[in-house]
């Protein structure tokens, strides 16, 4: 697809969110692929590696210690989060994660599912009310998309997240901008012909390794969808194993990962003309998380 019309498309997330550029170097694309210079925080909030899936995870852990102290100061029950969930690996969620040669960590993931129980009738309702705030109080904030998102500025998950963003504005801003844009360039760079090629060339090698996926995606969520069925058995595990050391070695074979990722980065800059202020503070507000985060554990 030409980067002119993935700069129409894109440009309504950058504009609607205020991407601007300050003081920024262009990086113009030269030739199929631009160099590009993405500071280290944004490089990585928008391709993230396992360290990113690993703060993640602790940012989850960290929210739900915080959710179920403020409960319990309000007289309610709500259980402890499991901490395995801080072996890092279960969110492999964009193509450039790529799995260890024989885990995605979706077994350690299955394994520390757990459902809130709820609370008794009699305390439904304060406890509804306590957790999410409320009814009518929740903020709102429009994505470039035009979907609006709620997220609660009242009650115990309000207070966890501005505990670690800072507010509750910033915090609903990290949780829903950085996934719309990483899923808008997604899409731009896949439509790329070497992308395609290179994936192409994955798909190809797995079917060869007896795995049918159309993407990492794919394969990643298939195993989800089974584990979801038949629990974290170690047949479960030895499909795991299978899938990611076939997905490992097809991803060395075929580049996909690496095609993709210089692509969407030579994207991401010729677009920004640099890097947008806006990018800059998603990426400060989730360091920021990152660091009370680790505090919060670190409280124990």
């Amino acid at each position: 697809m030409e980067l002119l019309t993935a700069r129409r498309r894109l440009g309504h997330v950058l504009v609607a969110g205020t991407f601007l550029v300050a003081g920024c170097t262009a990086h113009p694309a030269t030739g199929p692929v631009g160099a590009t210079a993405l500071p280290p925080d944004v490089d990585t909030m928008l391709f993230p590696d396992a360290g990113w899936v690993a703060d993640s995870v602790r940012i989850r852990v960290a929210e739900e210690v915080l959710v179920g102290d403020c409960l319990a100061d309000r007289g309610h029950d709500y259980p402890a989060p499991p901490y395995s969930l801080l072996r890092p690996g279960a969110a492999a969620t964009t193509p450039t994660v790529l799995a260890d040669d024989d885990s995605y960590g979706l077994l350690a993931d299955a394994k520390a599912q757990r459902e809130v129980p709820p609370p008794s009738p009699r305390r439904a309702d304060a406890w509804q009310r306590d957790l999410y705030g409320p009814a009518g109080r929740q903020g709102s904030l429009t994505l470039p998309t035009g979907i609006e998102a709620q997220f609660p500025t009242r009650g115990c998950l309000a207070a966890a997240k501005r505990e670690l963003y800072g507010s509750s504005l910033r915090a609903a801003r990290v949780d829903t901008e950085i996934g719309a844009f990483r899923s808008d360039v997604a899409e731009e760079a896949g439509a790329q012909a070497p992308v395609r090629q290179a994936l192409g060339a994955w798909v190809d090698c797995m079917r060869e390794r007896g795995v049918a996926a159309s993407s990492p995606h794919h394969a990643i969520d298939t195993l989800r969808t089974e584990y979801a069925e038949h629990g974290p058995t170690p047949e479960m595990a030895d499909r795991e194993a299978v899938v990611a050391q076939a997905d490992a070695d097809c991803d060395r074979a075929s580049g996909y990962r690496d095609t993709y990722r210089t692509h969407a980065a030579a994207l991401v800059a010729a677009l920004t003309g640099g890097i947008g202020e806006h990018l800059v503070e998603l990426a400060a507000a989730r360091r920021g998380a990152e660091r009370r985060a680790a505090a919060v554990l670190a409280r124990g």
